[in-house]
């Protein structure tokens, strides 16, 4: 069934190719200051009240993030060790 409002449809799609591109710009930077890919993916579900606050947040749940991949990988090491 074609679209009622091909228009519509036409700028979504130009909508979204425009978050991936940011998205991917994201990634881009995260490469050269030697952060993860991670911080593209958390910036599609922070919230918060001032630019301060949403960099914070980002930034702690990176902090998260590496904690969490650091147990993972001394965890693996200590079950490989004999």
């Amino acid at each position: 069934m074609p679209s009622v409002h091909p228009q519509v449809d036409q700028y979504d799609r130009l909508f979204l190719k425009g978050v991936q591109a940011l998205k991917q710009k994201i990634a881009e930077c995260c490469k050269r200051l030697r952060l993860s890919r991670n911080i593209a993916e958390i910036c599609d579900h922070v919230e918060a009240e001032s630019p301060q606050a949403y960099l914070l947040e980002i930034l702690q749940q990176e902090i998260a993030y590496r904690e969490t991949a650091r147990k993972g990988r001394l965890l693996k090491q200590a079950a490989s060790t004999p």
